[in-house]
Order: C-alpha cells, then structure tokens, then sequence
C-alpha cells in the first residue's frame, strides 16, 4: 500500500511543484524489527518501488541490527534513515533524569550500531525539551539531550562525540571525502581499558575511561 500509494498519488504530486519535486519519500517509518518485511515487499517490484527513496527506522524495538542490512542488501541503491529515538519512552521509566550517563550510552550503542550496519544517519526525536520532558499533546512525556533552562546533559555529550575491537569495545570506522580516519568506540564497562589501534606497520594505544566515548581521527600513512 505505501508502495502504491507514493507511486501513484503523492509523488505526482510532489513532482508538479518546484518547492516539493526534490523531496525524498520514506516507508515504513516504524520499528526496526519489521524494516526487512517492508523492504521486502515494497521492492519486489523495481518498476514499481521507484518512487520510494528508502525506509525510515526507529530504536524502539530490541531487535537485531542485522535486519537493517538484510533490508539494505534487497535493494542496495535505496538508503536507510534512523528517523526517531528517545529515552524513558516507556510509562514506567523516570522521565528527565539529570547525569544520567547510561541514557547517552544508550544513544552511543545505538548510532554506532545503526553506522555498521548500511544506516546513513541518526534523528533524535526529543533534541531539546522542558524539565517535564514535554511539552507534547498527549502528555507522553520523556527525556532528551538538552533541558531548556539547563545545562547540556550527557545524551548530548554522546550525540556530540559519536563518531568490537576487543569484546568489551563497540567500534565503527570510517575514511572521510578528504582521506581522515575516524574511529569511535564505547567503553560500556567499568573499568579502564587501553586499546591498541594498528594501521598498517604502525600503532598506538588510546586509552578509556569507564562508560566513555572516544573518537580518534588521523591521517594516512604516505608510503
């Protein structure tokens, strides 16, 4: 139905406009475990999935990560947006919760693991709110990186910073457009960890604080 739906009434429409034509489209827009069942469905058809740009995910579900790149793998050239995530969205959880370090971990994990697994990007739903965690019409109130009247929280300092090499290390790297390697771990443990990177005929160690985020970039090796 979303295939259909985009194909023949709202691309059309987007298309007649020079303010929408270059709009993208995104299905599914829903958990992360029903993401392959919808890629599945709604590129079966190349013809007809054209008007479809990519699938949008959220984190609410604790389902594997490998479903996203199962769903990538249907139809490579489509992108796969992380389009909503917040914490204490369920009713029993302490809504804003100041210094909470375990909530920008939370974050942390799953960015990183959304990076590795074909995901171009990550969208908080909650950027900045209230000190109720508001506000919102149906008083569904939850927590964020940054509290008006208050000072940045460490959700922020994990969103600010992002971006297993041992099994105690969540990793993701990259190479940048100028050739820069990135790499960023999480240390999820409580105690200090020294990691050694090695790149070709060198290496270094960096060294990790407990429940930390560190992001290490450098140049490459000219030969």
């Amino acid at each position: 139905m979303q295939r259909d739906f985009a194909l023949n009434l709202l691309s059309p429409i987007l298309k007649e406009s020079n303010i929408t034509n270059k709009l993208k489209i995104i299905a599914h827009d829903d958990q992360r475990s029903g993401v392959y069942k919808t890629a599945k469905k709604i590129y079966e058809d190349p013809q007809k999935s054209t008007a479809i740009d990519g699938l949008g995910t959220h984190w609410y579900s604790h389902t594997d990560y490998g479903v996203l790149s199962q769903a990538h793998n249907i139809q490579p050239d489509k992108f796969i947006l992380a389009t909503e995530a917040c914490n204490a969205y369920l009713p029993w959880e302490h809504k804003p919760l100041l210094g909470a370090w375990f909530r920008g971990q939370a974050y942390g994990h799953d960015i990183l693991n959304n990076l590795k697994n074909w995901v171009i990007g990550w969208i908080d739903w909650n950027l900045c709110l209230d000190l109720q965690g508001g506000p919102n019409w149906v008083r569904n109130f939850v927590d964020a990186p940054v509290y008006k009247l208050i000072s940045l929280k460490c959700i922020f300092t994990s969103i600010d910073n992002l971006f297993k090499i041992e099994k105690e290390i969540e990793h993701v790297a990259f190479i940048t457009p100028n050739g820069n390697r990135v790499l960023v771990l999480l240390n999820s443990n409580q105690v200090n960890l020294n990691v050694t990177v090695k790149e070709d005929n060198r290496s270094w160690n960096i060294p990790m604080t407990p429940f930390s985020i560190v992001t290490a970039i450098w140049k490459e090796k000219k030969l």
